[in-house]
């Protein structure tokens, strides 16, 4: 057993007020599942909506707009980095990444079962130059993760689960989870790719429209619009790790392969940048290595 700093959580985090997202804690009266049928789209006031694919109506989403976390009394702590290792394509131009697509293989299950939270993912990300910021993530997840309707902090029970999110960052003016349709439960073992493509232009806003899921998956799928994105990236997250024991046993890495990364409809053929605290490390183009604690 070897001791790790991963990101925590608060112990005083009350959980009738916050839940756990891929973004940190967020309000859970600020958590939505999309409905089957429709999309979830930032507007250019920077409100959030669901749209009808049916009939294109639209309705507001209400709640409280801005959700820091309190830094007192609930404080995230600063020991670890939630993300422990992650890969990372920037976006060099002003044309739209229209796609983002990984294979990677469920892990075996941990050891001990606690309270962490382990995230696998396959992501594009949008950087605003205020701290706006937003991920959209087809999400293989181990512990804790937020629910739709009344953003309840449930846990996978002791299995892995899949599902997509669209989660604005910490420093978000409007900080909304939004969770597709379904979360499947899945198998170590089993073969997943997460992928998140292009379907042209929004009409109406002028943002880009995306389809993020799991190939096979069809409930895990969630339907956006949103800004253009800067960044694609794969990546291992941790919340609540405290010990390798909580980590799955004799693995030193998820492989993430078939990685196929596009830009204006191209496959763009950049290098894949490593970082995070257990550095990420590129096989090759289409192949990226993210490292667990050891």
């Amino acid at each position: 057993m070897t001791i790790v700093k991963s990101k925590q959580t608060a112990p005083n985090l009350d959980p009738n007020v916050w839940s756990l997202s891929p973004s940190g804690p967020c309000l859970r009266t600020n958590v939505h599942r999309v409905p089957a049928g429709h999309r979830a789209r930032r507007r250019r006031d920077r409100q959030w909506e669901f749209v009808d694919l049916a009939t294109g109506q639209s309705r507001t989403l209400n709640g409280q707009s801005t959700a820091p976390v309190p830094l007192d009394p609930v404080n995230l702590g600063s020991d670890g980095h939630e993300w422990a290792s992650y890969a990372a394509i920037t976006n060099p131009g002003d044309q739209p990444f229209t796609l983002s697509q990984a294979t990677w293989v469920v892990p075996p299950t941990p050891l001990t079962n606690t309270n962490q939270t382990i995230y696998l993912f396959n992501c594009l990300q949008h950087d605003d130059p205020s701290g706006d910021t937003y991920i959209l993530q087809p999400v293989l997840v181990f512990g804790g993760y937020p629910v739709p309707p009344g953003g309840e902090w449930n846990w996978t029970g002791g299995s892995w689960a899949i599902a997509s999110f669209l989660v604005p960052g910490p420093s978000a003016t409007d900080k909304r989870v939004f969770a597709s349709n379904g979360v499947v439960t899945v198998q170590p073992g089993d073969q997943l790719t997460g992928r998140i493509s292009y379907q042209g232009q929004d009409p109406d806003t002028g943002n880009n429209l995306y389809s993020c899921g799991f190939v096979g998956y069809p409930s895990t799928n969630l339907p956006a619009s949103i800004e253009s994105c800067d960044r694609c990236m794969v990546s291992l997250e941790l919340w609540n790790v405290n010990d390798t024991s909580q980590l799955p046993p004799d693995t030193a890495n998820t492989q993430f392969s078939n990685l196929q990364t596009g830009i204006a409809n191209e496959l763009c053929g950049l290098g894949w940048q490593p970082d995070g605290p257990w550095r990420a490390v590129p096989v090759d183009q289409s192949t990226v290595d993210v490292v667990y604690p050891s």
